[in-house]
C-alpha cells in the first residue's frame, strides 16, 4: 500500500516545482493525504534522493522540514487542512532546484 503513497508524493513534488512553488512567494497547495501520510511520503522521497532532513514541530500540528543536499536547500511547510487533507508549501534558495529534483523523478 506504500507504493501509491510514494507515487503520490513524487507527483506532488513534481507538481509543486512545475507550478512555480520554488520562489520566495510560494503558496500553500492542498494535497489529499493526512498530514502524517504527506510527511512520510515527502521525507521518504527526500531521503531516497540523499537530502539531509531537519524537522521542527510548530503550533497547530504544523511541521516545518528543511532538506539540504550539496548546495540545494528546500523549506517545506505542512499544515493539516482537514482530517484527510494537508496543505504544503515548498520553497528553495536555488532557481534551478526544480530541475535538479525533476532529474530524480
Amino acid at each position: 500500500m506504500k507504493t501509491p503513497a510514494i507515487l503520490a508524493g513524487l507527483l506532488l513534488l513534481l507538481c509543486c516545482f512545475r507550478a512555480g512553488i520554488v520562489c520566495a512567494e510560494a503558496r500553500f497547495r492542498s494535497w489529499p493525504l493526512t498530514a502524517a501520510e504527506t510527511e512520510e511520503v515527502v521525507v521518504e522521497w527526500l531521503r531516497h534522493n540523499r537530502f539531509q532532513i531537519y524537522r521542527i514541530d510548530l503550533a497547530g500540528r504544523q511541521v516545518h522540514l528543511t532538506a539540504e543536499r550539496d548546495d540545494c536547500r528546500l523549506q517545506i511547510d505542512l499544515k493539516p487542512n482537514s482530517p484527510l487533507a494537508t496543505r504544503m508549501k515548498v520553497e528553495t534558495d536555488r532557481t534551478d532546484a526544480a530541475m535538479l529534483l525533476e532529474q530524480h523523478l
